[in-house]
């Protein structure tokens, strides 16, 4: 019995080597030509649509319009070299109820809200680490930007942000 036994434990590490090897590797994110894919929308609806600018070492992975007439959202997600997510939303119509779907979930960061260029700071309810994020409403647009880095980061983002 010890015999048998010694020899189904012999195996197990060969098992757990074969699983360990035969993982596949982290899928990497596409990157989607966002500026192309801006270009198209641009021409689809009535929203002024924001890209960002200078911002070239990040590599975006969405890049898309949802929904159709005052339920459009324009959408853009980045990872940067730190590999930190940072999405845009974009949507016309009505702003005020857009956003009250948006940031459910979401309180104002009020101890940290300086709303510097009309930008709100938010941040995610109930969840570590918490997400952050900026959103603000301009000309019937709101615009939310997301990330789950720091406001420093979402700022950066926001500060490049410009008319596609």
């Amino acid at each position: 019995m010890v015999r048998s036994l010694a020899l189904v434990l012999a195996f197990v590490p060969l098992i757990a080597g074969a699983v360990f090897l035969s993982r596949p590797e982290a899928v990497p994110q596409p990157v989607v030509d966002f500026r192309a894919v801006a270009a198209q929308a641009k021409e689809a609806v009535d929203l002024p649509l924001s890209v960002p600018r200078g911002l070239d070492a990040w590599r975006c992975t969405v890049a898309r319009l949802d929904g159709s007439g005052d339920a459009t959202v324009w959408r853009l997600a980045f990872l940067t070299p730190a590999e930190e997510y940072v999405g845009l939303e974009q949507a016309g119509g009505d702003p005020r109820r857009f956003l009250a779907e948006r940031l459910v979930g979401w309180v104002r960061d009020g101890a940290a809200d300086r709303s510097a260029g009309g930008w709100q700071r938010w941040v995610e309810r109930d969840e570590e680490p918490a997400d952050r994020a900026l959103v603000r409403v301009r000309d019937g647009v709101a615009t939310v930007v997301v990330t789950t880095g720091d406001y420093a980061l979402a700022e950066l983002f926001a500060a490049s942000l410009a008319p596609a």
